[in-house]
């Protein structure tokens, strides 16, 4: 028996390679896609208030008519507006009654680059994803920043953390009993023929 297990793991090992790998990328497929979806109502809150702002309107008129938030606690989406110096000048977010700072950094890029997506981390335990965009009327700049909470995409991402984890380890350990299985029946089969 002891043999057996020894030739089951030999013969095991690189399946069971695969399978971490393989259960490794579906995870990282379905992070991504979780991920990235938090992006999509972002991107159109900015680019409707990039055209709002084109077409003359003005940020604190823009911002009123997005409903305040603290984004400590809310997970409603939510629009800063800064200035082409890089200072805010309207939010319809605080963080507790206070305006956090984005890293000018962040504004550069998405000028150079025609727009930003980043995780904003302005207090820990308060994650937001962020779209960013830049845009220009009458000689002014602004830069447009539209997020959210990422509380229930990173809860869903470590729901969907644990649902893989479980099914590697079930495939891993059936997958094992299987080879064991066979190992022992191929044993079996050639001391048959051996004897016969």
């Amino acid at each position: 028996m002891k043999k057996v297990i020894i030739r089951s793991v030999i013969s095991w090992l690189p399946l069971s390679v695969a399978i971490v790998c393989i259960y490794g990328i579906m995870y990282l497929v379905v992070q991504q896609y979780i991920r990235l979806s938090a992006n999509e109502i972002l991107t159109e809150y900015a680019e409707n208030t990039r055209s709002k702002l084109e077409n003359g309107m003005t940020p604190d008129s823009i911002i009123k008519e997005i409903p305040k938030i603290d984004m400590a606690k809310s997970l409603s989406p939510f629009v800063m507006i800064y200035n082409n110096a890089r200072i805010l000048i309207a939010s319809s977010a605080s963080l507790k009654e206070n305006y956090p700072a984005i890293a000018t950094g962040t504004l550069d890029y998405a000028e150079k680059n025609n727009g930003n997506k980043v995780t904003w981390q302005p207090q820990q335990e308060v994650r937001n994803a962020t779209v960013i965009l830049h845009c220009t009327k009458d000689g002014q700049g602004y830069f447009i920043l539209a997020g959210r909470s990422l509380r229930e995409i990173e809860n869903r991402e470590h729901f969907v953390l644990l649902q893989t984890f479980a099914g590697m380890m079930l495939t891993l350990f059936a997958t094992f009993v299987m080879v064991v299985i066979v190992q022992g029946f191929k044993r079996r089969l050639s001391k048959y023929f051996y004897s016969t």
